[in-house]
């Protein structure tokens, strides 16, 4: 629970500005490109990165991502774990 400042006015955090199109992409998975605006899956980026991390060490950098379809596997792996590997 944060309280508001005295003056009673909060620093608004920075605006993303998405020039091309809109960031909602439908089904369509987001890539490397959408990152900036790709949020809310922090921490299933955090495991699969810390999963594949361990089997780095181990000798085996595979991590097997399943779900349902459309659930955002791909967007997970494409706009939240690669750039963060890259």
């Amino acid at each position: 629970l944060k309280r508001l400042p005295e003056g009673g006015s909060l620093s608004l955090p920075e605006v993303i500005i998405w020039p091309d199109r809109s960031p909602f992409r439908g089904l369509l998975p987001f890539d490397a490109d959408h990152a900036p605006v790709f949020f809310g899956r922090t921490a299933a980026i955090s495991g699969i990165k810390e999963v594949l991390l361990q089997r780095a060490q181990a000798g085996c950098a595979f991590v097997l991502v399943t779900g349902m379809s459309g659930c955002g596997k791909s967007s997970v792996l494409q706009a939240g774990l690669l750039p963060l590997l890259m």
